[in-house]
């Protein structure tokens, strides 16, 4: 007959098309079953993101509105096309979203399997609708739901959920997180542009993942910030972001997400820092600065690791001198001392550092030492210089745990 059916495309497309007639014939038939002929049959539709989807799977359950508890019996997928969504529900309401699938990781171009469902609890009290889904619709999710499930109402959980990721994020109060879209950056956008706000954040938030291709969970910052009751907490929790330079994360998704250039990134040079106050924001620097992002590890030989970056690259070689400092955990009996020049060669932004941990399997409190960085090439600045970095220890045989505590900017 001549026909060719080429991959899953046309099946998507189609997909889509039936969606839509059945959606009509729903609504021309009063909602194929409500009584007195009007419609309960409402449509939801938008765009899920943590970079851009390739394969997309959304499925919907209704919330209730006075428990926060998931009615997890009834689950509607949604048809899907890339990073789009659209779902038929059965009537208004509260649901809440979950999207899975594989999306391109915006700061390698990597393909990410994600795993974990990323979600959005969204109130649909339209016939027809729009509300996207993010990692800033997954954070409002789960603090509201959380909250409700202590016993605080709908409302307040609401209320409390939006200041507190506003004013943790730097974000404007007034922030609609289902309607973010990192696409929608235009050329003349500028920091508060709440779509670069989310790109930013987002693409900070994957670089502290481990690079295995599939993404299990959104990792301990994600987590814990779902948890945090104030500021102090999340400066904590975002140490291993603070130092991040905005013209760097851009410069990695420009071209996997095909975003216009943003000049303005190139002459204020925004590097994200956080303070116990007012939480975390971005700050105009003056020159290009170095930092240490407290994203420590212990690695399968028993060493430690963290980076230190430039926040945005340079033309020229850029030096950096690091070292660290004894505090409760000594220098020679808990760690070998570092003391180094680390060179950064036109372009690059990222150093990884590696130091052994010294283990001397007794049971101790934790204990700590700093790094610092001494001093960088003349004409560049130092954004984030100081981290402390705990060691726990445990019996012989256990575990060791090592985590960031609290930043400290020069």
């Amino acid at each position: 007959m001549g026909y060719v059916i080429r991959g899953s495309h046309y099946v998507r497309s189609m997909t889509w098309l039936i969606t839509l007639l059945l959606v009509s014939l729903l609504s021309a038939c009063g909602g194929g079953g409500s009584s007195g002929g009007d419609s309960t049959v409402v449509k939801l539709k938008g765009v899920a993101q943590k970079g851009l989807f390739t394969e997309l799977v959304v499925k919907a359950s209704p919330v209730d509105k006075q428990s926060g508890q998931v009615d997890r019996n009834v689950v509607i997928e949604a048809v899907t096309d890339a990073s789009d969504y659209q779902l038929v529900l059965p009537d208004k309401g509260w649901y809440l979203l979950e999207a899975t699938g594989t999306f391109i990781d915006e700061t390698t171009g990597e393909s990410i399997l994600l795993s974990v469902p990323m979600e959005s609890l969204v109130e649909v009290d339209q016939p027809s609708q729009d509300s996207n889904i993010n990692l800033l619709t997954h954070l409002f999710s789960s603090r509201v739901i959380a909250s409700m499930e202590g016993g605080a109402s709908l409302e307040e959980s609401e209320t409390a959920a939006q200041q507190f990721i506003t004013q943790s994020l730097g974000l404007d109060p007034a922030t609609d997180f289902t309607t973010l879209d990192i696409t929608a950056i235009q050329a003349n956008s500028t920091l508060d542009d709440p779509n670069l706000q989310l790109l930013l954040f987002s693409s900070a938030i994957l670089r502290q993942l481990p690079g295995t291709g599939t993404l299990t969970d959104f990792g301990s910052v994600i987590e814990n910030f779902i948890q945090a009751t104030d500021t102090t907490a999340v400066q904590s929790l975002f140490s291993d972001l603070a130092g991040s330079g905005a013209l760097a994360l851009y410069d990695q998704a420009h071209d996997y997400l095909t975003l216009p250039d943003l000049p303005f990134l190139q002459d204020s040079l925004p590097v994200y820092v956080c303070d116990t106050v007012n939480g975390c924001s971005w700050e105009i620097q003056t020159t290009i600065s170095a930092s240490l992002i407290g994203s420590a590890q212990i690695e399968a030989d028993g060493t430690a690791s963290f980076r230190v970056q430039l926040s945005a690259a340079s033309s020229s070689l850029v030096g950096v001198s690091i070292q660290s400092v004894s505090k409760t955990a000594i220098a020679g009996s808990d760690f070998v001392p570092v003391q180094q020049r680390i060179l950064f060669p036109p372009g690059v932004t990222t150093k990884k550092i590696t130091m052994p941990v010294l283990l001397d399997n007794q049971t101790e409190v934790a204990e700590y030492f700093e790094i610092q960085i001494v001093s960088v090439t003349e004409g560049y600045g130092i954004s984030n210089g100081r981290i402390n970095i705990t060691l726990t220890e445990g019996l012989a045989g256990s575990d060791v745990n090592l985590s960031t505590d609290q930043v400290r900017f020069d």
